[in-house]
């Protein structure tokens, strides 16, 4: 089962404010936490192909700030070794087609409304930084 739980209905035209992490490159871009290759140039992103209850694809988010704050503490690990690289969390506003699970959501649409204590990232992606 995915992070973000089992599927339990597809959401159109509303918009939805979750929570999701990203990987901070060494040049100071954010990716997505799970595809390194998948860069957030700018604070929104919208997929060609849209969601479906059948399929994986979507912005995925959390419902809930604690649950994403667990996930994120939960995957690093200071000393095995394992995942040295820096996180950040952020609060986004999802729209277009919408896939809810019982913790999360994948959407078309994501757009960053703020991340969280980081101020220059927060700055450069022209978003808030919140506390």
């Amino acid at each position: 089962m995915c992070t973000i739980g089992k599927v339990l209905e597809a959401i159109d035209g509303k918009r939805v404010i979750a929570w999701r992490m990203w990987r901070i490159t060494k040049s100071g871009t954010l990716t997505s936490y799970y595809k390194q290759h998948s860069r957030w140039n700018s604070s929104a992103r919208k997929l060609k192909y849209s969601p479906k209850i059948n399929n994986l694809r979507g912005f995925w988010a959390y419902q809930k700030r604690e649950k994403c704050w667990k996930r994120m503490n939960s995957s690093y690990q200071p000393n095995s070794g394992y995942l040295q690289i820096q996180l950040v969390m952020g609060q986004v506003e999802l729209t277009g087609k919408i896939i809810k699970h019982t913790r999360g959501y994948r959407a078309q649409q994501c757009r960053i409304i703020g991340l969280v204590n980081a101020p220059t990232m927060a700055k450069k992606y022209n978003v808030k930084n919140l506390k």
